[in-house]
C-alpha cells in the first residue's frame, strides 16, 4: 500500500467512480499523503503545504461528484484523526528493556523472548506484560520507567498507570502507558544509546491534551450553519453527527450529535 498524495489521487478517482456508477448513499475515502509527508518533513513544512494544496484538490473533486450525484442533498465531511507535531530526538526503549533483561534480542536482530514489551505509538508507547499477572515483572519495569523519567533529558513527561491510562480511554490492557515530552517519538533501535536522532521529521500519538493534537473537522451540506465555528469540540460527537444526518440511530453512542 502506497500512502503518497500521488496514491491518494488515484484512491479518488475511483472514489468519483464508484460514486458516478454505484450511487452510494453513504462513502468514506481515505486520504493518506498529507500524513506520510509531516512524518517525513514534519509539520507545515514546504513540501507538507504542497501536498496539502494537492489534497485540496482532490477534497473539491469528491465534493463535485458528491453534489452532482445528489443536488442540493449531499452533505460531505473532512475529519483528520489527530494533529501533528515536529520531532527530533527518538527514545529507543526497546534497548532499555533489552538492556534490563526484560526482552531478549537474538542473532538476527529480532525479539526472541520478552517479559515486559513496549508497544510504539509515535509520541507515546504502552507497555505491555506477558504475564500480566506477574507481579515482580510488574514492580521490575515501574522501577526501570521511574528512573528514566526521572532524568528530564530522556523526553519522558510522565508514566501513567494501568488504571489512569484505561480511564483516559486508551490501551485497556497496557500496565503502563510512557508519555513522551513533544519533540520526542518511541524509535526502533535495539542497542543503546537510550536517544538518537530521530528517523522522522514530525509525528503524532501525544497525550490529547497538547494542543499540537488537535485535528480538523469541516463539514458543508444542507442543514449545516454557513461559517459557524464549532469551536473545539470532541471526536465523539462526530460519528452521531453523521448519523443524525442519514437518520441512523446509534443508540450507544457516548455523546450526542453537533447539530440540533
Amino acid at each position: 500500500m502506497d500512502e503518497t498524495v500521488e496514491q491518494d489521487e488515484i484512491r479518488a478517482r475511483f472514489a468519483i467512480r464508484l460514486i458516478e456508477t454505484k450511487r452510494p448513499d453513504f462513502i468514506t475515502v481515505y486520504l493518506t499523503g498529507l500524513d506520510t509527508e509531516q512524518h517525513l518533513s514534519g509539520p507545515l513544512s514546504t513540501a507538507s503545504k504542497a501536498v496539502l494544496e494537492r489534497l485540496d484538490k482532490v477534497i473539491g473533486a469528491l465534493r463535485a461528484a458528491g453534489e452532482a450525484r445528489a443536488p442540493a442533498r449531499a452533505t460531505i465531511c473532512v475529519v483528520s484523526d489527530h494533529g501533528f507535531a515536529a520531532v527530533g530526538q527518538d527514545v529507543n526503549l526497546y534497548a532499555a528493556f533489552s538492556q534490563a533483561g526484560l526482552l531478549s534480542i537474538d542473532e538476527a536482530h529480532r525479539i526472541s523472548s520478552w517479559k515486559a514489551m513496549p508497544w510504539p505509538a509515535g509520541g507515546s508507547a504502552a507497555v505491555m506484560l506477558a504475564d500480566p499477572k506477574d507481579q515482580r515483572v510488574r514492580a521490575q519495569v515501574s522501577d526501570l520507567l521511574a528512573e528514566l523519567a526521572s532524568d528530564p533529558v530522556n523526553g519522558i513527561e510522565r508514566v501513567m498507570t494501568h488504571e489512569e491510562t484505561a480511564q483516559a480511554g486508551g490501551f485497556p490492557n497496557a500496565a503502563f502507558l510512557v508519555a513522551f515530552k513533544i519533540g520526542y517519538e518511541f524509535g526502533f533501535r535495539y542497542d543503546m544509546p537510550l536517544l538518537s536522532t530521530s528517523a522522522n521529521l514530525g509525528t503524532h500519538g501525544y497525550l490529547p491534551d497538547h494542543p499540537e493534537m488537535r485535528s480538523a473537522f469541516f463539514m458543508i451540506g444542507p442543514g449545516v450553519p454557513v461559517g459557524r465555528s464549532l469551536g473545539e469540540i470532541d471526536m465523539r460527537q462526530i460519528a452521531p453527527t453523521l448519523a443524525a444526518i442519514m437518520h441512523v440511530a446509534l443508540p450507544d453512542a457516548e455523546l450526542g450529535p453537533l447539530l440540533p
